[in-house]
Formats: C-alpha cells, sequence, structure tokens
C-alpha cells in the first residue's frame, strides 16, 4: 500500500489507461474490454468504492480478478467461491483437500486445547477457535497447488467480506 501521493502515483501510473492491453469479455471472448470496463465490473460484483477496487485490482492477479468476475456472472447468493470447484475435473480433488485440511486443523486444535487443559487454562480450549477458516484455507491452497490446480478461498473472492 502506498504511503504518499508520489507513490501512489509511481505504481498506478497508467494502470488504468485507456489505451492499456485490453482484456476480453467473459461473455464474449472475442470482445475486447478495457482495464477501466474491468474495473468497473469488479466494483459491482464485489460492492468496493472506486479508490478500494482500483487498488485491489491494480495489486492482485488478473487472474484472480477474472475468477472474482466469473463467479459474480455465475453463482447466486452473497459469497462468492472460486469457480474452479464447480469444475467437475477438479470437485474430487478440492474436496479431498478440504477434508485433509479440515482433519489436519482439527489434529492441531487437539494439542493446542491439550497444552491449556495441561497448563490449568482449561476453561479457554475451543472446538473451533476463529480464524480456523482461514487455516483450513491456506492449507487447502497448498494442497492443490501442489497438485497444479490454482484455487482461491473464500477470503480471496470476497474482498471486504470478513470471516471468523
Amino acid at each position: 500500500m502506498p504511503s504518499t501521493l508520489s507513490e501512489f502515483k509511481r505504481i498506478y501510473k497508467n494502470s488504468f489507461d485507456k489505451a492499456a492491453e485490453p482484456w476480453f469479455d467473459l461473455v464474449n471472448p472475442l470482445q475486447p474490454v478495457t482495464k477501466a470496463e474491468m474495473l468497473k465490473r469488479l466494483r459491482e460484483a464485489t460492492g468496493m468504492r472506486w479508490l478500494q477496487a482500483k487498488l485491489f485490482f491494480a495489486g492482485r492477479s488478473d487472474e484472480l480478478c477474472e475468477k472474482i468476475l466469473r463467479a459474480h456472472q455465475e453463482q447466486t447468493g452473497q459469497t462468492l467461491h472460486d469457480p474452479t470447484e464447480d469444475e467437475s475435473q477438479f470437485k474430487d480433488q478440492i474436496a479431498k483437500a478440504r477434508i485433509v485440511a479440515e482433519q489436519n486443523q482439527k489434529a492441531w486444535i487437539f494439542k493446542q486445547n491439550q497444552k491449556l487443559r495441561d497448563s490449568g487454562q482449561g476453561h479457554l480450549a475451543r472446538d473451533w477457535p476463529l480464524g480456523s477458516c482461514h487455516r483450513i484455507w491456506n492449507l487447502m491452497k497448498e494442497d492443490l497447488k501442489q497438485q497444479g490446480i490454482s484455487w482461491y478461498s473464500p477470503a480471496e473472492m470476497n474482498p471486504g467480506y470478513h470471516f471468523d
């Protein structure tokens, strides 16, 4: 995140110039779309304000932004998930990665709770401490990356949302 106006201008100079290399429309892949139009669509998909969306767009991969836009078009509901989860060739691998990550998280929680009980702080033990979902998603992401699958967590797919 830039700390000064000059740093902001240096980093984001011409990043949304209409003459910049175009993206292609997700509905009609032969029709080019400017970065300004992609920024507008990202704002509509996420509900972010203009500057938030511009900073998000400039600091994230094109793949993530495209997946957010695709998910917004294809999915109903308040939160988006990675469209890769809906692709039949990846469903089993993602489900398995989720199960393994949850099992690893449960084992880690059990160890942490045991340490709390041993130290006389058993009242602090929790079944699912806050932030567990983020650890599960990080474990899933690592596992899927090793399998060559690019997957984004719900936290990444829903900028501006806060998950426990």
